[in-house]
């Protein structure tokens, strides 16, 4: 389990999430650790500031970067506030990811191979989102150096009378000082790439957090599962006293688990709520502005591409959402299914009353959600998202038809 779990925490030790073990020995170490990565966090919050009047300019000139401009104004300022969530709660998660690790080492041999395979999903989903950042990355300082919105930064310049119009920061045509004067230019750049690096940690830590504790958690059910479905009767004689005893004490010991797994899981499920009506009511939005604007933009434009790429972000972010939802809610309910393929009929009465207890149980599985009731966080909620979001398009679509400067 460490070794995904490591990785996850060098990262969110970058975002003042979790703070290394050689800064915990003193309160200066933890105090100059708040302060750095706190630092870092900021520029990158107010990178995603001052993205929304330099949004407003590009409007006001008639720039066809504005939607593009205004998706990643948006989509900052939500991952900053989940990040910022993370942060006020950090013990909390920190605690979670504890917790889970001791119940792996309680359980021992009996959730080496869940453990063993919860890892390997971990480390292989991590590979495949670091896979998809470091192009972004790369993609980030390529439009930022060579292309941009060079035209957009040139008429902001002229625009506020800067000195040096032809240094350009793609991206942020406005910026309340003349940033083309050095040492203010290099400055500004530096920061700008503080801001891009982080940005990128902030999404891998936002895109593997929920899914490596879906892949443990769900390791947890497995094994609960099968130690549910291996229950059979002793080769003690059916009515004897001792034969009832350690059928009841093998059961008891399962269900203990069971309620332990249970704990966990409701503890992950609260945590995420908050950013998880937070991330839906942004998405409902945000994927209906995004899907007009691909079918407005010229065909082939690195306009239509951008938006086409934000689209397919958006999309894939809440896709893993909904199917760690989906995945919790099946995973919890094979527990009742397991149970009942045990060999129930030839145990004691009090062995069946306590197994049709854990059925009852299972048949309300766990439920990622915004609230109890509220959001549920599966494929089909995945599905009338896309479709309400489809619905708010047709209503932009009609209203342009109706008035062409919308």
């Amino acid at each position: 389990m460490y070794q995904p779990f490591n990785i996850l925490k060098i990262l969110m030790s970058f975002m003042c999430i979790h703070p290394p073990k050689f800064c915990t020995t003193s309160e200066l170490k933890l105090s100059m650790y708040n302060f750095l990565t706190g630092l870092a966090v900021a520029i990158e919050l107010l990178s995603y500031v001052f993205y929304f009047p330099s949004t407003f300019f590009m409007y006001k000139s008639g720039s066809e970067l504005t939607p593009f401009q205004a998706f990643i104004a948006l989509y900052g300022i939500s991952m900053m506030t989940q990040i910022f969530m993370m942060i006020s709660t950090r013990s909390e998660l920190m605690d979670i990811i504890q917790s889970i690790h001791e119940k792996y080492t309680a359980d021992g041999v009996h959730a080496e191979v869940e453990n063993e395979q919860s890892r390997k999903r971990s480390l292989r989903l991590f590979s495949a989102i670091t896979v998809l950042q470091v192009p972004t990355f790369l993609g980030g300082i390529i439009n930022s150096e060579y292309i941009g919105n060079n035209e957009d930064s040139i008429k902001a310049n002229i625009h506020f009378g800067r000195k040096n119009p032809e240094r350009l920061i793609a991206y942020l045509p406005w910026l309340p000082y003349d940033y083309t004067i050095s040492p203010y230019f290099e400055v500004t750049k530096t920061l700008m790439y503080i801001a891009l690096t982080m940005g990128c940690i902030s999404m891998m830590v936002r895109y593997s957090l929920l899914p490596m504790l879906t892949f443990y958690i769900n390791g947890q059910f497995d094994m609960i599962a099968k130690r549910f479905e291996s229950l059979k009767p002793t080769d003690e004689k059916p009515e004897s006293d001792g034969r009832k005893l350690i059928e009841e004490s093998l059961l008891n010991d399962v269900i203990r688990s069971h309620q332990q797994a249970l704990s966990l899981s409701k503890r992950v499920i609260v945590y995420f709520r908050p950013i998880i009506v937070i991330k839906t009511i942004f998405y409902f939005g945000i994927l209906a502005d995004l899907l007009y604007a691909v079918t407005e933009q010229t065909a082939g434009t690195a306009q239509q591409i951008n938006c086409c790429f934000c689209l397919m972000s958006c999309g894939y972010e809440l896709l893993l959402d909904c199917w760690c939802g989906e995945y919790i809610a099946r995973k919890s309910q094979l527990v009742g299914f397991a149970a009942y393929k045990s060999e129930w009929h030839n145990m004691s009465f009090k062995v069946r009353r306590s197994l049709a207890i854990v059925i009852t149980r299972a048949q309300k599985p766990e439920q990622l959600n915004g609230r109890t009731g509220f959001i549920p966080m599966s494929l089909e909620t995945y599905i009338q998202i896309f479709k309400a979001s489809y619905s708010y398009y047709t209503v932009l679509q009609n209203l342009n038809k109706s008035d062409p400067q919308i």
